[in-house]
């Protein structure tokens, strides 16, 4: 492959049951039901691999029948050829109705729980949110008529996890509306801005940091048939 030329990058987490779970770089394709719609993106193989690289990782290079096999057995981040793709990978290149998280990652709907999906949440899962924001309001500290608010809201496409729920009183919920505030995420301590996963190092500092917050805004995390 030229060096300059566009190309796909996939993560290629695991092969069950005749599907593969993987990770792709994106774009914004619609809404669906209040979800934004992704699909897979070309990205440029020449800022992939510098990206890459520096977060540790050194992807395989797919170009023909051949190195995909060998992909597939060694899993990981991979270059793919954009006609390869297009010919072998038709399944791979679906858009998809996601979710989005608090470090920027979209789940394609099929993959997460019905609770996630559901704009109510059971008793239980709200006596955790409480207790982790010591049963007050984290925006004024009232400790009276508290609910339960969405960060990313649920109309535009957040989860209905103890990672996207905070505690609010009424007057704080009410002014917030359907607006996100993701200083909310640093306020009850949950990590935002990029998926940890994506930086191979145990030790990482503020350029990978940046590089890893540009991957994880884009990412999806989905699934296809294996062929």
């Amino acid at each position: 492959m030229d060096s300059d030329k566009e190309v796909y990058i996939f993560d290629l987490k695991m092969i069950c049951g005749g599907y593969v779970y993987f990770s792709t770089f994106t774009y914004f394709w619609g809404y669906k039901d209040n979800k934004e719609v992704r699909k897979p993106s070309e990205v440029s193989k020449d800022r992939f691999s510098e990206t890459a690289r520096l977060l540790g990782h050194n992807p395989f290079v797919v170009n023909d029948i051949s190195s995909f096999n060998h992909w597939l057995r060694g899993q990981g981040w991979a270059i793919v050829d954009i006609e390869f793709a297009r010919s072998y990978m038709q399944q791979w290149l679906k858009a998809h109705e996601c979710i989005e998280s608090s470090t920027g990652v979209y789940t394609d709907v099929s993959l997460v729980s019905p609770g996630t999906l559901a704009r109510s949440f059971k008793s239980v899962k709200k006596a955790a949110v409480l207790e982790r924001d010591n049963y007050r309001c984290v925006k004024c500290g009232n400790t009276e008529k508290l609910t339960m608010q969405h960060v990313i809201p649920f109309s535009k496409g957040g989860e209905t996890t103890s990672r996207n729920l905070v505690t609010l009183c009424e007057p704080c919920n009410q002014e917030l509306a359907d607006n996100t505030d993701y200083s909310l995420f640093d306020t009850v301590g949950i990590h935002r801005n990029y998926d940890r996963a994506i930086i191979n190092h145990l030790w990482y500092d503020i350029e990978q940091s940046r590089k890893a917050a540009q991957l994880s805004d884009n990412l999806m995390q989905t699934r296809a048939d294996l062929w």
